[in-house]
């Protein structure tokens, strides 16, 4: 059994390495993987999440949300009391 194991493990790296090599002799996947790899890094360039402006106007717009928040549940705390 352990025999059939070490069988399989050798011929699947095996596979796994030709594979790669046959992946890595290929001009055109490299071109694809090139240009690719450019199309991300141009979108991800003005996508920084620590963009000094945009902590500010994160913070901002969650103490909104919350000053929202606490009105509707005071309004309904308030209706809840009447009744």
């Amino acid at each position: 059994m352990y025999l059939l194991a070490l069988l399989l493990l050798v011929a699947s790296s095996f596979y796994l390495l030709n594979l790669y090599e046959k992946f890595s002799n290929d001009q055109v996947a490299k071109g694809e993987i090139n240009q690719a790899w450019e199309g991300v890094k141009n979108d991800a360039k003005n996508k920084n999440p620590f963009f000094p402006g945009r902590i500010k106007k994160a913070l901002k717009s969650y103490k909104s949300d919350m000053e929202v928040i606490t009105t509707k549940t005071a309004d309904i705390v308030d209706e809840n009391r009447r009744l």
